[in-house]
């Protein structure tokens, strides 16, 4: 850190307005102010609310994402009454939110380290103890227990607790415990990164670097956020399963005046994703499906126009998506109407076409006198629904080819060779005669105008049962997902992955709507909350006394899988204590270049992946210089 942070900080501190200090008729309970640093506005305010202050915004200049908190006063961590004001400087808060005011004389919040009022009980130590043990030391107070990988020997013992073990806590609040099990949660987890004011295509090359799968979505926004991200979800440092999805909402600015658009590339994308895509162009969309295996289940296969291709706006652009399962929807009537507008019906709802031409009576020419699938029938999307359209041109008949006996397919190219339109009915049949035409409606050597419909009749070997469609588990908490499998007489097998809410499922494997009987193993990817040890110090010494020119060197004990290292260190002044150093460190130690006469309490936590996750923080040790 640059020469002098130390004091200039320290000086810093104390021009910041006092503490403004709630006006009630009756004092309430000291407890420890939440630190709130990085967090989003809402989220920060909800937490001094939840601990029984209140939270006042003012705007802060301070880099970083937009609408977090850049400071706050008092600090995390200091003791104060219930009621006491906090004020937040929130990162970009809107233009005119009012300064904060001149402080209002009142108590100075004692700081970190000093005596706790006499009716708050002081946790215990239990971290080494077994849980059994931990539990039976705590119960005055709510115990939550996470289970973490840890060392051999090390198996239903704690390994860290929050907060520490000597601490002042109110009875009846939250006291986490991190207790040892054999075995690690599996690899295949990322950190969701922060996207908001980036713009769509930084947005979405940052997420497939994270291995995440982001769901672009436009919403109304001003003119200086139109193209950019204004929020995200989940929320930037959750931790989630690889190729989960987040949701990604970029301002919508004002119309453009460009009268073109490109078409952009949504191969391997969802349908969801792909039509945001299109919309954010000004595009309108077809979807198709299209039968695919596992690994393009539910992704688009296929696009026209190609990527990169500059159409109007407006324009269709036709997407095939996988499917696993194709699902039916209804074919239109499109009888009567005319040729060219029955065959734009039946293509805008994914339907492939084919059009023949059959003698009619006078008015019905250029007009659909028959359909197969008729209106009304179910057919997947991306199948044939054929046409006949009428017209009164001297056509020439040839018989109805005998194709009794042949396979459906060798049947078809038949009469399609002879020019009729092929249509497929069904009876059923033994599983030797499945496949094979039993006859054609007409009968065979009836003559028949070239265009006009056959019929095959095919025989059906009967379907086999079909098992119940798997539901989705993704969002549910583990136990009911189980309970659930275990009523439909299913395997389950659980692992885990570092993300929040604790105890949900994050994934499934096979996905929701597998067709899945009794006894199929489902896979259950289920969030654990991320855990980092706990910082031991080492030098100096507690309550240590040093001369100035000694050089001091602060160090504490490495924590595995710490990325660094986040250090505070507090001076005395006016009997209280203000932020006299605030600093990350890469190594287990801090040297700082100068050192000043007083007396000072420092404390260190490790974090990683730049802090969203952090362990807690180390005990105070009082320090004096002189």
């Amino acid at each position: 850190m640059p020469r002098l942070r130390w004091f200039v900080a320290a000086l810093a501190a104390l021009v910041v307005p006092a503490v403004v200090c709630a006006e009630v008729a009756e004092a309430g309970p000291r407890r420890v102010i939440p630190e709130v640093v990085d967090l989003p506005q809402a989220q920060a305010e909800s937490y001094l609310q939840a601990a029984g202050f209140r939270a006042r915004a003012v705007p802060s200049a301070s880099p970083g994402p937009r609408g977090t908190v850049a400071a706050q006063s008092p600090g995390g961590f200091w003791y104060a009454e219930t009621g006491t004001e906090v004020t937040i400087e929130v990162r970009g808060l809107a233009a005119g939110t009012p300064p904060p005011g001149p402080s209002v004389p009142g108590p100075v919040p004692p700081g970190p380290g000093l005596p706790p009022a006499a009716d708050v009980p002081v946790l215990p130590t239990v971290v080494g103890r077994t849980e059994n043990e931990a539990l039976d030391a705590l119960t005055a107070w709510s115990v939550k227990v996470v289970y973490v990988a840890s060392a051999p020997g090390s198996e239903g013992r704690v390994t860290s607790m929050s907060p520490n073990g000597g601490t002042p806590l109110a009875r009846n609040q939250v006291v986490t415990l991190s207790v040892g099990s054999a075995g690690a949660p599996p690899a295949g987890a990322s950190v969701v990164p922060n996207v908001v004011g980036m713009t769509a295509d930084a947005a979405n090359a940052a997420l497939k670097a994270a291995r995440l799968v982001p769901l672009l979505n436009t919403v109304p926004a001003d003119a200086a956020a139109a193209g950019r991200v204004v929020s995200q979800e989940p929320a930037a440092g959750i931790v989630v399963a690889r190729d989960s999805n987040v949701v990604v909402n970029v301002g919508a600015g004002a119309p453009s005046a460009l009268l073109e658009a490109e078409v952009p590339d949504l191969r391997r994308l969802s349908e969801v994703e792909a039509r945001s895509r299109l919309a954010a162009a000004g595009l309108s969309v077809t979807v198709l499906d299209r039968l695919a295996g596992a690994t393009d289940a539910n992704l688009v296969v296929d696009q026209a126009p190609a990527a990169g291709t500059r159409v109007s706006r407006g324009a269709n652009v036709n997407v095939t998506v996988g499917r696993i399962l194709m699902l039916p929807i209804r074919v239109p009537e499109v009888l009567n109407a005319e040729a060219d507008a029955a065959e734009r019906t039946l293509k805008d709802l994914g339907f492939v076409v084919e059009r023949g031409t059959a003698l009619s009576l006078p008015g019905s020419q250029g007009r659909v006198i028959g359909q197969e699938p008729g209106g009304g029938a179910t057919a997947t999307r991306g199948s044939v629904v054929r046409i006949v359209v009428g017209a009164t041109n001297t056509i020439q008949t040839v018989p109805v080819p005998d194709v009794t006996g042949m396979t459906e397919a060798v049947a078809t190219q038949r009469l399609r060779a002879d020019g009729f339109v092929v249509a497929r009915a069904t009876i059923p049949g033994t599983p030797n005669e499945a496949g094979l035409v039993r006859g054609t409606q007409p009968t065979a050597r009836t003559p028949l105008a070239r265009g006009a419909q056959v019929t095959l009749v095919v025989a059906e070997a009967p379907a086999p049962p079909v098992a119940p469609p798997l539901p989705n588990y993704v969002g549910m908490d583990v136990a009911s997902a189980q309970g659930d499998l275990a009523a439909r007489g299913m395997q389950v097998a659980i692992t885990y992955v570092s993300s929040l809410p604790e105890g949900r499922v994050v994934a499934q494997n096979p996905p929701a709507a597998t067709p899945l009987g009794r006894g199929a193993a489902v896979t259950l990817t289920v969030s654990r909350a991320p855990t980092l040890g706990a910082v031991m110090l080492i030098d100096p010494a507690p309550s240590a006394s040093l001369p100035k020119n000694y050089g001091v060197v602060f160090r504490w004990t490495p924590v595995p899988e710490a990325e660094d290292y986040e250090f505070e260190i507090f001076k005395a002044k006016d009997d209280t204590w203000v932020v006299a150093d605030h600093d990350i460190e890469r190594k287990a130690e801090k040297r700082p270049s100068r050192v000043r006469t007083g007396t000072y309490q420092w404390h260190v936590r490790a974090r990683r992946a730049n802090g969203t996750i952090t362990g807690p923080w180390s005990e105070f040790r009082r320090l004096t210089i002189y």
